[in-house]
């Protein structure tokens, strides 16, 4: 019980004394991960098309698409950390919302360097003009970018799954559900719009 307070409170401590530059600097090195990420991806997926030539229009979309990557990563790192610390809230935990979003900030630096592996590989790729479809479906480092990807995304909530026990003081079920609650609710909810919208 001694050492389980101890955690908790190194672990408010330092969230208080994280320079909130320092977790700035991560998202920003996360979120331009992100889009040249995307924006390697759909350069290759654009130039294999027959008869394509970039103009004027297409660079503007890209530059625009990789600008909204930048902001959307941060919207989703303020969005999602607040829905945490809300649920969190709601299961009985206390701490101040400003330490949790620092610390998971941060935490976002362990996604980015799967991303910078994806970005690696992904560079590597020469897609096929024959079978288009069926090449991204069976290539293999269109494979391995896309386990980077999302083996980057799960680890994040590994990381911050421990934070919230010790940061807010609530069980392991309870920090397991403070992400897995949301998230399930926010995919079910866009599988919803999908089906029955769209």
């Amino acid at each position: 019980m001694h050492q389980y307070e101890n955690t908790r409170k190194n672990i408010h401590l330092k969230g208080e004394r994280i320079p909130q530059l320092w977790v700035i600097c991560v998202m920003l090195i996360y979120s331009l991960l992100m889009a040249e990420f995307f924006n390697t991806f759909n350069s290759k997926i654009f130039s294999a098309q027959p008869h394509f030539s970039p103009n004027t229009l297409f660079t503007y979309l890209m530059t625009l698409n990789y600008v909204l990557m930048i902001v959307m990563s941060f919207v989703i790192w303020i969005a999602t950390s607040f829905l945490f610390h809300l649920f969190a809230v709601l299961f009985d935990g206390q701490a101040e919302y400003k330490n949790f979003q620092k610390v998971t900030g941060l935490a976002y630096g362990v996604p980015a360097v799967f991303i910078l592996i994806a970005i690696v590989l992904i560079d590597r790729v020469q897609v096929s003009q024959n079978n288009f479809s069926n090449f991204l479906k069976t290539d293999e480092t269109i494979r391995n970018t896309g386990w980077l990807m999302n083996t980057g995304g799960m680890a994040y909530y590994f990381v911050i799954i421990p934070v919230i026990k010790y940061l807010y003081n609530i069980s392991w079920l309870r920090s397991i559900g403070v992400i897995t609650i949301p998230m399930a609710s926010i995919y079910l909810l866009g599988q919803f719009f999908v089906k029955f919208i769209f």
